[in-house]
């Protein structure tokens, strides 16, 4: 990604910006961001395995945990927030 790559500056670029997740080529068409610690462009697929995987997690009574602050989340919502590019 190399530049910062924001929801409002989309219009702007002359690249269809892609997934953020490991080696995806796909072209990213939702903007997560975690409480401010971090943020993604991410893919259809990426982006649905992901709320699969945190729905799956809470369902087992595990709280989501940030890998940067370290903070527990008992709730998608309050963990973090998508936008459709």
């Amino acid at each position: 990604m190399g530049e910062s790559v924001k929801p409002e500056n989309l219009s702007e670029l002359d690249y269809a910006p892609t997934c953020n997740f490991k080696a995806c080529a796909q072209t990213a068409t939702s903007w997560i961001t975690f409480h401010g610690c971090n943020e993604a462009l991410l893919c259809d697929q990426h982006r649905q395995v992901g709320i699969a995987e945190m729905n799956m997690f809470l369902g087992m009574g595990v709280r989501l945990k940030c890998v940067v602050c370290g903070k527990a989340f008992e709730t998608i919502g309050s963990f973090c927030t998508f936008r459709v590019l």
